[in-house]
């Protein structure tokens, strides 16, 4: 049995090929983004510097291996669309992530604004 294998096409690869540069030019900027922010949080015993290190080196791995996986679409033959899924999986956990920390920003503004609110309303003659 036969099993045909898509490959994408010249024009297609013209797209892939410049997103995947960017994309690496990104994380690289991500990564040396990261260091600085460990130096200066080890530095400073800076907990909340060091947190956002380490959110910076998980967008920028994640971001280098989309990046790899759209590349190697383009430069292989015979495996695009499982290049293509391996990319779709570092920017699903990419996006995950950028979730999880909108929804913790959320929580965070919303606990603060209650507070607030609970502050000023204790303080406030009646």
């Amino acid at each position: 049995m036969s099993e045909s294998i898509y490959e994408f096409t010249e024009a297609e690869n013209r797209v892939l090929l410049p997103l995947s540069r960017k994309m690496t030019f990104v994380a690289v900027v991500l990564m040396i983004t990261a260091a600085v922010h460990a130096v200066t949080g080890i530095l400073a015993s800076n907990w909340g510097v060091l947190l956002e290190a380490g959110v910076y080196v998980l967008i920028g791995i994640w971001t280098k291996k989309a990046a790899n996986a759209f590349r190697r679409i383009v430069d292989t033959q015979g495996n695009d669309i499982p290049n293509l899924m391996t990319a779709m999986g570092q920017l699903n956990n990419l996006f995950t992530l950028i979730q999880w920390l909108l929804v913790i920003l959320a929580i965070a503004i919303l606990l603060l604004f209650g507070l607030t609110f609970v502050k000023l309303e204790v303080t406030m003659p009646a």
